[in-house]
């Protein structure tokens, strides 16, 4: 229960084959649980806010939406992945935040930085954020009936809730959970007021069916209505309200024994996504499905560790204005470990990434560690994927009329291309403290986004306003991005206190030699300081959490009266109380310490301050 990656005994699955941390070659932060319960969040997404590396532009508190943002990628370019398998939804990036899982499921969080598409193929460049939960993970639980979950009422009718009860003997695991998260007004810092209502329903299972053979599986339903005003345009006449249901299932079978393993996992998700933009124009309704089936295979030899495997995608959508599309995708890959002496270990592998439209793609990557002592050395390069989702593709073309300065697909999209060369050195500072400083520079070619295009330039453009501007899906020819990420993180005794310390640096530059002006990329910050502090004194536990994010400059939106500031500095805090041997809490959570106005989209104003007290309990035993 280490708060970070700061041993090296941690064990990474994120990359399909198990390996030390020290042993990957990548800058990889793996954050357990321990530290995740202090955070002072109002719901699992938030809890990327915090994690070194990782930028998380926030739309709403309470799980509404978030776009997650690694290496100065746009939020298309993370895979995020529960259990090893892909939650990326097919219509849009934009539900990447979606996790079918409470905040009490979650025994770690993993995050590659850097390409993976060597292993999960499209939208894994900048970099795999991977939520590991309990029914899917070590099968070591706590025999007996448990319950845990937490209860919290904010000053502005908020609600935030997470209950959960499991069930666990030597071979049997199963839990069940319900979270809702409720505001029917929280003021903004636009001036507006928002609200938002976000329900979840989870049942998951694991059990031993033989001597080394394990089987999991995970059902979960969820409904979100929310405010989502300016989520997407600066339009003035945007009043948008958005409701989205569906549900998520997922099943593993496992055999593991002394020198090999074999995983096999599928996995389908269902969303229907109901969005309104104004009280005067239709809904816009879409049904996705995505299913995956995903077998690997790892093989233990002397000094090499070789794993196998292959990934299956369907994903298909109704909409009624992207019209009725499917599409299908699927690669095999195969990944070698070789460790010529014990300080040093080198990782290769190829894969053959095949879509009906964007063809065959060969994908490799390589990395290699070196362990001298206290430090960790690490580089790593590889090449990275993607394929457009169905928005960038189809969106507003089955429209009969389109008005100017909105978005517009292009089924003529090409397939993004990236190359990323890293090169990192951890150090252990102290028994408490470990530091890490990786650069990196990543060449991207036909990246997808939406172009200020005048009508008259794009085809079939009959249900456009002639000689007027819209964002119209094309591909960037170039963009270079060069960062340096760095971390800090330990965990001090000191007598009768506790501490508990992570934090993140992330410098980022991005050139594009295109003079045109496009809404995504390259619309990362250019400095982005995270941290958490954690102090325990006996039963008490007090956390200040704080992100400090310049962009490249400020943005306006005249037309809403509305400014993105160049920079800004958050804090939240938490104060808990634990009794009854830490089984049973009571906590005071402060968002936006210093009420400050800031938004992370322009347009989409975060709350200003705002508190919440409750209860949270925990392995309440029955």
């Amino acid at each position: 229960e280490t708060p970070h990656f700061t041993v090296d005994s941690v064990v990474v699955v994120s990359l399909q084959t198990p390996q030390y941390l020290r042993e990957t070659g990548r800058s990889i932060s793996v954050i357990r649980r321990s530290t995740l319960q202090t955070m002072p969040v109002s719901s699992a997404d938030e809890l990327f806010r915090y994690i070194p590396g990782v930028e998380a532009n926030m739309r709403g508190m309470g799980g509404v939406q978030s776009d997650f943002s690694i290496r100065g990628s746009t939020f298309n370019q993370v895979l995020v992945l529960v259990d090893g398998m892909r939650i990326n939804d097919p219509l849009t990036g934009h539900f990447n935040n979606d996790l079918p899982v409470s905040r009490e499921e979650i025994e770690r969080i993993e995050v590659v930085r850097g390409p993976a598409s060597l292993v999960y193929g499209s939208d894994a460049v900048g970099g795999v954020i991977n939520v590991v939960t309990k029914a899917f993970s070590a099968f070591n639980y706590e025999n007996g009936v448990n319950s845990s979950g937490e209860v919290a009422l904010g000053n502005q009718r908020n609600l935030t809730s997470s209950a959960g009860i499991q069930a666990a003997t030597k071979h049997f695991f199963v839990r069940g959970g319900l979270s809702l998260n409720q505001c029917p007004s929280m003021p903004l810092g636009t001036g507006f007021h928002s609200d938002y209502d976000v329900r979840q329903a989870t049942v998951s299972a694991s059990g031993q069916i033989r001597e080394s053979t394990r089987i999991a599986f995970r059902i979960t339903g969820y409904l979100k209505e929310f405010d989502a005003r300016n989520f997407y345009t600066i339009s003035p006449s945007d009043s948008a309200r958005e409701e989205m249901r569906g549900y998520w299932v997922q099943t593993q079978l496992l055999n593991d024994k002394e020198r090999k393993q074999t995983r096999l996992t599928i996995s389908f998700r269902e969303n229907h996504d109901d969005f309104l933009f104004n009280s005067l124009s239709p809904h816009n309704i879409h049904t996705t499905h995505a299913g995956t089936v995903q077998f690997t295979r790892t093989r233990l030899l002397k000094r090499i560790t070789f794993t196998y495997g292959f990934q299956g995608h369907l994903r298909t959508i109704q909409s009624t204005d992207r019209g009725n599309h499917s599409e299908t995708q699927a690669g095999f890959f195969g990944n070698f470990a070789y460790k010529p002496g014990e300080t040093i270990a080198v990782v290769s592998g190829l894969r053959g990434e095949l879509h009906e439209t964007a063809g065959l793609q060969m994908i490799p990557q390589i990395s290699v560690s070196w362990k001298p002592g206290k430090w960790y050395l690490h580089a790593s390069a590889g090449k990275s994927v993607r394929n457009p989702d169905f928005t960038e593709r189809f969106v507003s073309t089955a429209l009969p009329w389109l008005a100017p300065g909105r978005n517009l697909g292009n089924p003529r999209l090409l397939p993004e291309q990236s190359w990323t060369f890293d090169l990192g050195a951890d150090r252990k500072l102290s028994g408490f403290f470990t530091v890490g400083v990786t650069i990196f520079t990543r060449t991207s070619r036909n990246l997808i986004d939406y172009i200020l295009t005048n009508s008259r330039n794009i085809p079939e453009n009959n249900n456009l306003v002639p000689d007027t501007g819209y964002f119209y899906a094309g591909n960037v020819r170039f963009l270079s991005t060069q960062g340096l990420e760095g971390y800090l993180t330990g965990e001090v005794p000191a007598g009768p206190i506790n501490i508990q310390a992570t934090a993140g640096l992330m410098l980022l530059k991005s050139t594009n030699r295109e003079n045109i002006i496009t809404k995504y990329i390259a619309g990362h910050a250019k400095q982005l300081v995270t941290g958490n502090l954690a102090f325990t004194h006996g039963p008490i536990t007090f956390s200040l959490s704080s992100i400090y994010k310049i962009r490249k400059k400020p943005e306006y939106a005249p037309a809403i009266n509305t400014t993105l500031p160049e920079k800004y500095i958050v804090f939240n805090s938490s104060l808990e109380w634990n009794l009854f041997s830490n089984r049973f809490s009571v906590l005071f959570i402060t968002h936006n310490l210093t009420d400050v106005k800031y938004a992370d989209v322009l347009g989409a104003g975060m709350p200003r301050r705002w508190f919440s007290a409750g209860i949270r309990w925990n392995s309440i035993g029955f």
